[in-house]
């Protein structure tokens, strides 16, 4: 085998491993994925569904959306992972009802339990969401 070939083929396995990493699905242990429950407002007894899809984890990049049961669909964006928790900030699109709020979300996995904070301006929301769909 010449030298030429070997070290083309050498590169297109590396590059190979590199790519296969890359596209590895998250781990069971991985924040990303679908979760739902409910949460409750401080001060509220009234239990409102949330479903949030996590889809990346690169700051500052779109990275999946939050869908409220009162009809508001939020895009996230990655902010930052401190310690064991993951920041977010879920924007209402300008087409949004009123009832749509700026959030900032915060969540930290605890096996198939994703812990869930939410606040927008001083009224925080808090819950704890299931994995759905495996």
């Amino acid at each position: 085998m010449s030298r030429s070939l070997t070290s083309k083929l050498a590169a297109a396995a590396i590059a190979g491993l590199i790519l296969a990493g890359a596209a590895e699905p998250a781990a069971a242990d991985s924040v990303k994925g679908t979760w739902s429950g409910t949460f409750r407002l401080a001060g509220s007894n009234a239990d409102l569904p949330v479903t949030m899809k996590i889809t990346k984890l690169r700051k500052g990049r779109r990275a999946g959306e939050v869908r409220y049961g009162h009809g508001c669909t939020n895009p996230l964006r990655y902010v930052k992972k401190t310690g064991r928790s993951h920041v977010f900030d879920a924007k209402a699109p300008k087409t949004a009802p009123d009832s749509c709020t700026d959030d900032r979300i915060t969540v930290r996995q605890e096996g198939s339990k994703l812990h869930w904070r939410a606040q927008s301006g001083g009224i925080v929301g808090a819950g704890v969401l299931h994995r759905r769909g495996g």
